[in-house]
């Protein structure tokens, strides 16, 4: 693996995120950031990159069926209309995707794009995540399913 010095991106990818992942394949780790201002799961690339055309072909292979388990997840087990898959990157440049839930109350003026204002503005109130016991069903079900496609 390719980590760079002072990334704690990398940090987490080579010794462990606090609390722990989710999931790690060969190229990818799932979980979630103590930092995260958006609700959602993280997909993490392990290796060090900081643009979308540098991920190579397997790790996209292995990408491609781990944002599928995290989407249905999420889509299973909370109460969301369905699920925006972002990557924007600007203050840690280490590539992760998030797949973030939209609830089904969300106006239509804070859909899409904005939704990340409307997180904002609820000051820490918009997670539909956070109800009890999804976050514990979603992890299950995404262990249960890529641990399935690892036998």
């Amino acid at each position: 693996m390719i980590y760079k010095p002072g990334c704690d991106y990398c940090d987490w990818a080579e010794r462990g995120l606090p609390g722990g992942w989710l999931h790690e394949g060969n190229y990818w780790c799932i979980g979630s950031y103590a930092h995260q201002i958006m609700p959602g799961i993280v997909l993490q690339l392990r290796r060090h990159s900081e643009t979308v055309g540098d991920i190579r072909g397997p790790e996209w292979a292995e990408f491609g069926p781990m944002v599928g388990a995290v989407s249905r997840a999420i889509e299973g087990c909370a109460n969301v209309e369905r699920v925006y898959v972002v990557s924007f990157c600007e203050d840690h440049r280490h590539r992760h995707f998030l797949v973030t839930p939209l609830a089904p109350h969300v106006a239509k003026p804070s859909r899409g794009w904005h939704l990340f204002d409307h997180v904002v503005a609820s000051k820490g109130q918009y997670d539909p995540l956070a109800a009890p016991g999804v976050r514990a069903r979603v992890a299950d079900s995404i262990k249960t399913e890529l641990g399935l496609r690892a036998l």
